[in-house]
């Protein structure tokens, strides 16, 4: 075997390594880690521009209450045709006709308030967050870089079980053999 207090390179390494990213595309403003860091699960690594993310649930909001508003009229109006319906001043194929219009308003509503989770939640992946416990490894991205979707931004080396890695040069390989 090799001789104690023999020298050999070698490193040692966690057993995971982690390339965080953001779920959404964006230009960063801030980066609040450094290499060497360590970190808890939850501890914000960096954060994007939130101007446009804003400015989509804005959109969202403006677009969910349109179509609210579109969807109460045609309640409204069904109802009425109905009255109208029940008291012979119109036929039932306009009747179904209203009811096609508030069924369409509905799934307008529907999509819209969809539309409205979906900006809601762009806007929170905003956030680049530690997924577990350990130590910034690398830095993949800097301040005012744009970022597409998972592209890595920060590497951490998640805490626990830890590899060692060490080469034996070939000339000593059959003294580590025996």
């Amino acid at each position: 075997p090799i001789a104690a207090g023999a020298e050999l390179p070698g490193e040692v390494r966690p057993r995971v390594e982690s390339r965080v990213g953001f779920q959404v595309t964006g230009r960063i403003s801030s980066r609040r880690v450094e290499t060497g860091q360590r970190v808890r699960r939850g501890d914000v690594l960096a954060t994007l521009d939130p101007a446009d993310f804003r400015l989509s649930a804005a959109a969202a909001t403006a677009e969910l209450d349109a179509a609210r508003v579109d969807r109460d009229q045609q309640r409204a109006d069904v109802k009425r045709f109905d009255d109208l319906h029940r008291q012979g001043f119109i036929s039932g194929d306009e009747l179904e006709r209203e009811q096609a219009k508030l069924d369409a308003a509905e799934a307008r509503d529907a999509r819209a308030a969809a539309l409205a989770d979906v900006s809601a939640n762009r806007a929170a992946y905003a956030t680049l967050r530690a997924p577990a416990d350990g130590v910034v490894s690398a830095i993949d991205a800097e301040v005012g870089q744009v970022v597409d979707a998972g592209q890595s931004v920060v590497r951490l080396a998640l805490a626990g079980d830890k590899e060692v890695a060490f080469s034996i040069p070939e000339a000593r390989l059959d003294e580590w053999r025996r």
